[in-house]
Order: structure tokens, then C-alpha cells, then sequence
């Protein structure tokens, strides 16, 4: 990197730690010299999405991208229409039916970026006719992907 550069980079880092300048830099540098420019600005709109919570907003493409990493599950578009409920237990997020009602009840989960707030209604429609995004917390993902066949 060019001198001017770096000291940016250190000035950023001064005055924003939190947001991790540095790191992000090297990251990108690094994904980019061993996997290419485009597979760097791939893992870095992932990553963006991923860790400010804004998963469900990634194009279909990509959450197929991901979808391998983040707990993947499968749904299936031939089943009854779902609940919030289902889903919650039939991706994983929860080991019981019981602790999902208390999950959600504590607005502790959310599929596609909008909060479950009633166990039995109808969840959001799946992103690009494919895909659920759940998430339990702050920081766990799990992303359904319609069953083939």
C-alpha cells in the first residue's frame, strides 16, 4: 500500500477503532492476491450484510452463496403453509416448540429482517420465492432454502 494510504488507514483507526479499519483492509487485501478482486468484493458484501445484521437484504444469489455457512436448512414448498412457530423449529433454531414460543414472545427472533411477534402467523414471504432468513439473537443466522423436487 502507498504511504498516504496507510497512515489514512491509521488515522481511521484512531478515530474509530470499533469499525476496525485496519483489519477490514487486510482482510480485503489478502482475499484479494489469493482469490481474485471479485471474490474480495463478494466476501466483503457478505460480511458487510452479515455483521450489520442485514442479511435478508443480499440478492438470491448471494444467500445461496452463504447459505452453506450459516446453519443451512431446508424447507418444503409442498408442506402446509408454515408458521412462525414451524419454522423456528423445523430449521433448528430452537430444539423445542416451547422454547421457540418463548423465544419469539421475548422478540428474540426474526425471519427476513422482521420480527416474529405471534407464534402462529404467517411468516414473510420467502426472499426470490427461495429463501428464509432467520435469525435468534443478535448474531445467529440460519438460512432455509427450498427443498428441490
Amino acid at each position: 500500500m502507498p504511504r498516504e494510504q496507510i497512515e489514512a488507514l491509521d488515522a481511521q483507526q484512531s478515530a474509530h477503532p470499533e469499525q476496525r479499519p485496519g483489519q477490514r483492509a487486510l482482510a480485503r487485501e489478502l482475499t484479494a492476491r489469493v482469490h481474485g478482486e471479485d471474490e474480495a468484493r463478494r466476501q466483503e458484501e457478505i460480511a458487510e450484510a452479515v455483521f450489520g445484521e442485514q442479511v435478508a437484504s443480499l440478492a438470491p444469489e448471494r444467500l445461496a452463496a452463504l447459505q452453506p455457512e450459516l446453519e443451512p436448512w431446508e424447507w418444503d414448498p409442498a408442506a402446509p403453509a408454515p408458521t412462525g412457530l414451524d419454522l423456528a423449529v423445523a430449521s433448528g433454531a430452537y430444539p423445542s416448540r416451547g422454547e421457540a414460543r418463548r423465544g419469539i414472545e421475548q422478540g428474540g427472533f426474526s425471519i427476513n429482517d422482521q420480527r416474529v411477534t405471534e407464534s402462529t402467523a404467517a411468516p414473510p414471504p420467502p426472499i426470490g420465492g427461495e429463501f428464509y432468513v432467520l435469525r435468534t439473537g443478535k448474531k445467529r443466522y440460519l438460512i432455509g432454502r427450498r427443498k428441490e423436487g
